[in-house]
């Protein structure tokens, strides 16, 4: 009898430790959560915008095959204009002269009717200068588009996964 007792004392006190351990372990380092491992940071990834004609539509894509929003302002012959939103690839009905917007990238189409001068933005035209992105126009000729576009480049996208608004893409 004494002997049960002292075993089963000694199995109290050996498991009394291994929790009392196991529960100080855990709550001091924790169990390491997916963002705990990496910080997410988003970066702008720069699309290039290409814009072709396809029987009576104009069609606006992305040269990397992502699906972008853009922002695209339609001209017509008279001077009056139009805002279109979407996300590539947008089929347009045909219009002589178009300005594409995604982000920092700018794509212009056709040729600008010749009562248009000003600033063409992602939100209409402006006679001031304004801020980037934009597309300055005078007397039907296209004199300063800005940004710049920069060399393009083709993603290899395995996984894309979204994280408190910041994207996160998995290559190879």
């Amino acid at each position: 009898m004494e002997l049960t007792i002292d075993f089963l004392t000694g199995f109290l006190i050996f498991s009394s430790a291994l929790i009392l351990t196991i529960l100080i372990l855990t709550s001091t380092l924790g169990y390491p959560q997916p963002l705990a491992l990496f910080e997410p940071k988003a970066y702008n990834y720069p699309v290039h915008l290409t814009v072709y004609r396809e029987n009576d539509y104009l069609i606006v894509d992305c040269v990397e095959k992502l699906a972008v929003k853009v922002v695209v302002v339609c001209f017509n012959g008279d001077g009056s204009y139009t805002v279109t939103e979407g996300y590539t690839p947008l089929k347009l009905n045909y219009h002589l002269f178009i300005v594409a917007f995604s982000g920092s990238a700018v794509k212009c189409y056709g040729k600008p009717p010749s009562n248009i001068n000003g600033y063409v933005t992602p939100h209409g035209i402006y006679s001031a200068s304004v801020e980037l992105p934009y597309v300055y126009v005078d007397n039907g000729r296209v004199l300063e588009v800005k940004p710049n576009e920069t060399g393009q480049f083709t993603l290899n996208i395995r996984r894309l996964i979204t994280v408190n608004g910041t994207i996160l893409l998995g290559g190879r």
